[in-house]
């Protein structure tokens, strides 16, 4: 080992099998020897570490080398007597610029905090807590007060504040011996957060929120706000958002322990009014945990939105408002304000987690489709117009049987754009009460004609559209749907959806695609569907697939480049290009 660390050339590679080659031969030497080796690659280990003409590569190398003795669990008693050492080496590492030795530094640490805090029950939640860590190393706590104490503070202090913030102080821990120690830390964090407006700060909030007994939370916040009132005039504007954040990391772990946090919102509230009061934008980040969705939403309708400061407390307010039970007046003020694409993105992304825990039902999914249609009937983004269109195919095709959609949508004149058309069949063919437009019905279909073969994404979602259409249209717009069908039966990307529909339309189960076209193209369907078009239609499905064949070669032995189960061969669509008459 010592002779590859020391080989620019060679490394130790961390796949699984290395890994395992590694940690068998020590452990077994370590078992049979009493781990002379063991201590012995240990210390040469820190050495390569310590040593100032060590290169780069061989720190980094040598950092994960140590992260594998320490992972293992059959090493554990081995190890322990250099972890004090070791927690020393992997804070002092991150002060180095090279990337190479921080993200070997950074899974060392890991590695640490995993082995004596424990696995992570949830965010910096961990069975184990920095106590446990001082009371087996007691030189540890005055290492990291200097780190962290250190003016001013450099890397190695993020690395320190990992240490702190990966765990939570538990209730019992003020009667143990370390509290008055731990007293001294709360101390240092708090100067750090009213000294640093940079990550040092926010590392600081967290860690000290870490520290702090959920019981005292109360007070501790009546004593930041409190702060922040009578010294506004004196802190920089950084490190009041220290403080609202402390105030806001506070609340969030009072309300996982307690349901009664009235005291608590009281002077939340006292204190968005005060910062209210002089122009502050921060007190947003607090009142979106204790404002009225309603009052938020009589705030946006006298907002505007052009100023950039009103689109930050906008983007702080969308997961509350979306979630809130006023969701229906807030996504329609927002879906038509002039707001920037990624905005009206994320409310309806939202929606789409709504609508996946099943919070959607009833007459809110119908006043929530009406919505959605005539906001995208009138939007000219391209991307946002797709949006639109999944998650009302994704409402529309869950919704139950007996819920109607109210009315029928408004549209312009002429569709410019593929995705509103979408949107159109969806609403108004979707309940039998809408009425028929045959002018829109004939302008969608031609535009559908138009987009054939842009995109395999577009042609499945225009041929899961045309099962919306009804079956009693007039003949000529049912002569140009059924071109429709066919040319889409062609193409390998939408073959499944127009075997359905054309199974639904023949009402006749069919085995195949093929199975299904001959079906489609009977005689005796299309006379009875289509009547004096029925003539025409066979003429220009004709043309098509003679030009098919042309374009495509008669090399092949299906029509479709990539093979599927479900495929039309080339020698059907020959001999449909050829025939007098199709399947008398």
């Amino acid at each position: 080992m010592l002779r590859l660390l020391k080989k620019q050339s060679s490394y130790i590679n961390k796949m699984c099998f290395c890994r395992l080659l590694l940690i068998l031969v020590i452990a077994n030497t370590a078992e049979q020897n009493a781990s002379p080796y063991l201590n012995w690659i240990i210390q040469v280990l820190i050495h390569i570490i310590k040593n100032d003409e060590s290169s780069d590569i061989a720190v980094s190398r040598a950092l994960h080398c140590i992260e594998i003795l320490i992972s293992e669990n059959s090493l554990h008693s081995h190890t322990l007597s250099y972890i004090e050492e070791i927690i020393v080496l992997c804070i002092e590492c991150f002060k180095s610029n090279n990337w190479i030795i921080r993200n070997a530094d950074l899974q060392l640490a890991k590695a640490l905090i995993d082995r004596f805090f424990g696995v992570s029950l949830s965010s910096y939640n961990r069975p184990k807590t920095i106590e446990d860590l001082f009371v087996l190393f007691p030189k540890l706590p005055t290492y990291f007060f200097k780190i962290l104490s250190m003016d001013p503070l450099d890397e190695r202090a993020t690395m320190a504040f990992q240490f702190f913030l990966e765990s939570q102080i538990k209730p019992n821990l003020w009667k143990h011996a370390t509290a008055e120690c731990l007293r001294y830390f709360r101390v240092l964090f708090s100067d750090v957060i009213r000294n640093y407006p940079d990550h040092f700060g926010r590392l600081a909030v967290k860690s000290l929120v870490a520290l702090t007994n959920v019981d005292d939370i109360p007070n501790v916040i009546l004593d930041v706000c409190g702060y922040l009132k009578s010294h506004f005039v004196s802190l920089r504007s950084n490190i009041i958002s220290n403080l609202v954040f402390l105030v806001k990391e506070l609340y969030e772990k009072y309300r996982k322990e307690h349901i009664d946090s009235k005291t608590i919102e009281v002077c939340i509230n006292d204190l968005s009014n005060f910062l209210r009061k002089r122009n502050s934008s921060l007190f947003d980040f607090i009142l979106t945990k204790i404002e009225e969705p309603f009052d938020v939403i009589n705030k946006l309708k006298n907002c505007n939105i052009n100023f950039y400061q009103n689109r930050i407390w906008l983007n702080n307010y969308t997961p509350l408002l979306v979630n809130s039970k006023h969701y229906l007046q807030y996504i329609n003020l927002i879906l038509r304000a002039s707001l920037p694409v990624c905005q009206k993105v994320k409310v309806l992304s939202i929606l789409v987690t709504k609508f996946e825990k099943g919070c959607l039902k009833g007459a809110d999914m119908r006043v929530l489709l009406k919505i959605l249609a005539e906001n995208c009937v009138l939007e000219e983004d391209s991307y946002l117009l797709v949006c639109y269109y999944k998650i009302i195919s994704m409402l529309i095709s869950n919704m139950q049987t007996d819920v109607n959609i109210d009315g029928s949508l408004n549209v312009p004149k002429y569709f410019r754009r593929l995705y509103q058309a979408q949107v159109s069949v969806l609403y108004n063919y979707s309940s039998k009460s809408n009425i028929f437009d045959e002018f829109h019905a004939a302008s969608t279909i031609q535009l559908y004609l138009n987009h054939i073969g842009m995109a395999e994404d577009i042609d499945s979602d225009i041929a899961s559209c045309l099962t919306f259409f009804p079956q009693d249209i007039p003949n000529d717009l049912k002569f140009r749907l059924y071109k429709l069908l066919f040319y889409y039966s062609l193409r390998h990307s939408t073959c499944v959806e127009i075997y359905n529909f054309i199974t639904y339309i023949t009402r006749k189960q069919c085995h195949s695609i093929l199975n299904a076209l001959e079906c489609f193209l009977s005689r005796s369907f299309v006379d009875k569907n289509l009547g004096e078009y029925a003539d025409r239609f066979y003429c220009d499905i004709k043309r098509y697939a003679r030009e098919l064949c042309e374009n495509n070669g008669r090399q092949a032995d299906s029509f479709y480049e990539v093979e599927s189960d479900i495929v039309v061969p080339m020698h059907f669509l020959a001999k449909l290009s050829g025939a007098k008459d199709v399947y008398c």
